[in-house]
């Protein structure tokens, strides 16, 4: 579900993939947060590209990710959303919180 990437210049790329829901929610935040504790990193990238389904928990999750790295003085950018996934963040406004993609 999670690929972890190694930093750069203080950028961590973290890819999910496949239907994300209740079932795996946890371990992605998990995962992300850690990446986040990582020395170092200012930006977390979490590519959606391959993500068939998100429901309300990962939502939530992204949440506490965003509130992690910003406590750290990190942001998140959220890159290569889905057109289903991009419907989701927009109609709960969870989009609005996160960075533009520049690609």
């Amino acid at each position: 579900m999670t690929e972890p990437a190694e930093p750069t210049a203080g950028t961590v790329r973290i890819a999910w993939s496949g239907a994300l829901d209740l079932a795996n929610a946890t371990g992605l935040g998990r995962d992300a947060r850690a990446a986040l504790d990582t020395d170092g990193v200012t930006l977390l990238v979490i590519d959606l590209a391959d993500v068939s389904f998100m429901d309300s928990t990962v939502l939530g999750e992204l949440v506490a990710i965003l509130t992690r790295a910003t406590d750290r003085g990190a942001r998140v950018r959220l890159q290569n959303v889905p057109s289903r996934v991009k419907v989701l963040l927009d109609v709960t406004g969870v989009g609005t919180l996160f960075e533009d993609d520049p690609a």
